[in-house]
């Protein structure tokens, strides 16, 4: 059952470099995607730890997933409440007209 370990841990890694890579890009807060993966993957290390006999760690484990699963279900209704707003590729553009003024 060392498959369940193996993959658990890959994925929290997945998790934590997804977060490090939307941090170099200047976000300051927790990315869905990271809490996502980080959730799937310790899913199977609790998986593993109560296969092994470890429950000790597999509870802590699970402790650590609803934790995070609240974690989650806030960053996704809190998007839904505040949608991202649009974002336009391109300025808009004041009319010239408007901004010149008579120089007296």
């Amino acid at each position: 059952m060392q498959i369940f370990a193996l993959l658990g841990l890959t994925l929290v890694i997945v998790a934590w470099i997804l977060q490090l890579l939307s941090t170099i890009k200047g976000s300051k807060s927790i990315q869905p995607q990271f809490v996502l993966f980080y959730l799937i993957g310790v899913i199977f290390l609790v998986i593993d730890g109560f296969a092994a006999g470890l429950n000790d760690l597999a509870f802590l484990n699970l402790i650590s997933f609803l934790v995070s699963l609240a974690v989650f279900i806030r960053l996704v209704s809190r998007e839904h409440e505040h949608p991202k707003p649009i974002v336009r590729s391109k300025p808009i553009v004041k009319s010239k007209a408007k901004s010149k003024r008579k120089k007296k």
